[in-house]
C-alpha cells in the first residue's frame, strides 16, 4: 500500500487536538494505534506521526484536577501518596517515599505544601504553591521526612 493511500485510510476520522499540537489533526484511532506501536515505530516518519496523531504521540496529557490538598509521586511513579485533607500540624511522610525518593508533587490550586528535612527545616524549594500542575522536585526535596499541607 503506498503512503498516499495509507494516509487517506488513516485520515477518515479526524478530531481537533489540544494547543500543544496546533496546526495538526488527530485521528480518532490514535489511542489504539499508539498502543499498537505507531508512535514508536521507526517505519513512520515524525512528520507523519504529527500529521496523524500529534497529541497521542508527542503531547503529555494535562494532569486531572485534584481534590486532595496535595499528591506526592515517588520516583518512576512507584508509589502515590494522597494528602486528602489539609494538615493541622507537621506530619511524617510514608517511609516508602523516604526510601524510594520523591519525584513530583501536585498541589491543589490555593493550597500550599511544605516539605521538611527535619521537624524544623524546610527543604530547599519549599513551600510549593498550588497550581494543579505536577512540579518536579530536586535535591533535598527528594528525601523529605515530613510535610504540612494547608488550604484556605
Amino acid at each position: 500500500m503506498n503512503t498516499a493511500v495509507y494516509i487517506l485510510v488513516l485520515s477518515t476520522a479526524i478530531v481537533a487536538v489540544n494547543a500543544q499540537c496546533n496546526g495538526f489533526t488527530e485521528n480518532a484511532n490514535c489511542a489504539k494505534w499508539k498502543a499498537d506501536g505507531f508512535c514508536t515505530n521507526p517505519a513512520f516518519t515524525t512528520e507523519l506521526k504529527k500529521q496523524m496523531c500529534c497529541n497521542a504521540c508527542f503531547c503529555t496529557p494535562a494532569p486531572k484536577p485534584i481534590t486532595d490538598c496535595a499528591q506526592l509521586v515517588a520516583v518512576n511513579s512507584q508509589a502515590l501518596s494522597r494528602i486528602s485533607t489539609p494538615s493541622t500540624a507537621i506530619e511524617p511522610i510514608r517511609p516508602d517515599f523516604t526510601a524510594i525518593g520523591l519525584e513530583k508533587v501536585i498541589v491543589k490550586p490555593g493550597c500550599t505544601l511544605k516539605l521538611f528535612s527535619d521537624p524544623f527545616t524546610q527543604v530547599p524549594g519549599s513551600p510549593f504553591k498550588g497550581t494543579g500542575e505536577h512540579v518536579t522536585v530536586t535535591g533535598e526535596a527528594t528525601k523529605p521526612i515530613a510535610l504540612e499541607c494547608t488550604c484556605p
